[in-house]
């Protein structure tokens, strides 16, 4: 079954990113950050991340999406994919980290380009029967 990517303050409120005019994103997960163990071993360390990309968004889009996150973080309900070529999506309470601002002032385009918005500490919500 195919879903949207929907994005909430609460459970309740999720709504599809493509109802409040936000194109869909290239969704990763990564289990941690590999760090190298001093037995030559690796291991993922750190929070799994869910990330959002998108190679062009346009600036009206991402101030829907800056409303959901005012500061450099937010507590945010998100329904996704874990992966681009995954079918089947999650429902997590998380924190939304918002990217350092580096754009400049004046625009010269309508999108900003290589906007990427990254999730950590999820937890997964089982919907209510």
């Amino acid at each position: 079954m195919a879903f949207d990517h929907e994005i909430g303050t609460s459970y309740e409120s999720l709504a599809t990113l493509s109802s409040i005019g936000v194109p869909p994103p290239l969704t990763a997960y990564s289990p941690g950050q590999r760090s190298a163990l001093a037995s030559g071993d690796e291991r993922d360390m750190g929070w799994p991340v869910i990330t959002w990309s998108w190679r062009s968004l346009p600036h009206a889009a991402r101030d829907v999406l800056r409303a959901y996150c005012t500061g450099p973080s937010a507590d945010i309900y998100i329904r996704t994919g874990l992966n681009d070529d995954d079918d089947a999506f999650v429902d997590l309470q998380c924190k939304m980290i918002w990217p350092e601002d580096v754009e400049p002032k004046q625009h010269t385009t309508h999108d900003r380009l290589g906007f990427t918005l990254r999730f950590k500490v999820l937890a997964e919500i089982e919907e209510p029967s």
